[in-house]
């Protein structure tokens, strides 16, 4: 089984930075934002700037626990509001 990912480890941020800065840090269900976006991330933070006061976080689209990889075509961006109401439901956005 894959361990999960944690942002202390340095690929992961790497990999934390690859799937925010290809969804625009942008959350792929309901398109909120930052504002402004951040410049220079590098992984290491959350990002609360967000005007429904939640946080973006990386989202596996299918589930770890279903068979689902930590390759970024299995990850999207998403802010914590849509990720709770997502669950473990599998599927893109």
């Amino acid at each position: 089984m894959t361990r999960e990912l944690n942002f202390r480890i340095k690929k992961d941020r790497e990999l934390r930075v690859l799937v925010f800065v290809r969804d625009k840090f942008t959350c792929q269900r309901c398109g909120v934002k930052p504002n402004p976006a951040p410049s220079n991330y590098d992984g290491t933070y959350t990002i609360f700037n967000i005007p429904k006061g939640t946080y973006l976080v990386v989202d596996h689209i299918k589930p770890r626990k279903k068979g689902g990889s930590k390759d970024p075509s299995n990850l999207q961006t998403l802010c914590d509001s849509c990720n709770k109401a997502k669950g473990d439901s599998y599927g893109p956005n």
